[in-house]
């Protein structure tokens, strides 16, 4: 599913959308055959299961790399506004994608630099954070 959400938010159509996901089934056989064993073999159900799944969020899709990269950016933004945190601190932290490790005794401060982060890059939203 995130794989489709990446190819919805950065194709400039559905074509090119569903092309670049059977194209992943192709390369990815384990993928694909774990797929076809609930009766899916090609992506275009996948896509519209996830179009009727994400109606708030559907006109985003397939608007080009406008919207992928703008998303990429601001998880950009985010990280780095959690590493610097730390840093500025001097508390050691190691981010890994858009996780991050830290000594445990920092784990709540932690949480807390993440959704001050996410709510100040975000312009005043809350995110789960697990």
């Amino acid at each position: 599913m995130k794989r489709t959400l990446l190819f919805l938010l950065n194709s400039t159509d559905e074509v090119q959308a569903e092309q670049a996901a059977n194209y992943w089934l192709f390369r990815n056989p384990s993928e694909r055959a774990r797929l076809q064993n609930i009766g899916i073999t090609k992506a275009r159900p996948i896509i519209e299961d996830f179009k009727k799944a994400h109606i708030p969020i559907a006109h985003h899709f397939c608007t080009g790399k406008r919207t992928g990269l703008r998303i990429v950016n601001l998880d950009a933004k985010i990280a780095l506004s959690v590493v610097d945190n730390f840093s500025r601190a001097g508390f050691p932290i190691l981010a890994i994608h858009d996780s991050f490790i830290v000594q445990y005794r920092y784990k709540k401060r932690l949480r807390k630099v993440m959704d001050d982060a996410y709510f100040k890059h975000t312009g005043g939203f809350h995110c789960p954070i697990k």
